[in-house]
């Protein structure tokens, strides 16, 4: 294969393995979830089922996955394609931002992972049905975010000369003015500060 073939075919490996990750995890919580629902809730559990599942879904869901998160993702799924070939190679990672990015990505996206690990490993010391209604909820919120992915898919794949966003891959967007970091940002507003 051509260094350009395997270009064009990194950014579908990192979304059919972020994608499976995801599938993954709301076909095995879901049905946990689900099962826990089929044993019968008492009235006061509904609540907190339909609560709890309204707030992951909108907060998760919505704000964190939908609108932060899935674009960073179809970002760097679009940004992978020009980097090295064992970048291309650990496309999903890459898009995970788990590998491949300034220090500061990188970082926080081993600190999510680490997050939601210890939150897998709390929740399975709940009882039922508590940990069957965190499953449900936590499932449909990832579900919200699989839908996300699966929507955003194709723009990556229409817009292979769009640049991705600076956040997203670690570089500086071309605004025309020369980029600095943000001490030297700060010490050039404080010496504009006109005194009182």
């Amino acid at each position: 294969m051509t260094r350009t073939t395997l270009g064009h075919l990194a950014p579908a490996w990192a979304l059919i393995g972020v994608g499976a990750l995801f599938t993954s995890a709301v076909t095995r919580l879901g049905s946990r979830g689900v099962s826990t629902l089929s044993e019968g809730l008492s009235p006061g559990q509904w609540v907190v089922l339909v609560l709890f599942t309204s707030v992951m879904v909108y907060g998760e869901g919505v704000l964190a996955l939908q609108r932060k998160w899935v674009p960073r993702l179809l970002d760097r799924a679009r940004a992978v394609r020009d980097e090295s070939l064992g970048l291309r190679i650990l496309a999903p990672f890459y898009g995970l931002s788990l590998v491949g990015g300034p220090v500061k990505q990188l970082l926080r996206g081993w600190l999510s992972t680490i997050a939601i690990v210890t939150a897998v490993v709390v929740v399975r010391s709940f009882s039922e049905p508590w940990r069957g209604i965190v499953d449900f909820a936590v499932a449909s919120a990832l579900a919200w975010g699989l839908i996300s992915i699966l929507l955003g898919a194709p723009g990556v794949f229409r817009s292979a000369e769009a640049e991705p966003s600076s956040e997203s891959v670690g570089g500086h967007r071309d605004t025309g003015r020369e980029a600095h970091p943000p001490d030297e940002i700060d010490r050039d507003h404080d010496a504009r500060k006109v005194p009182e």
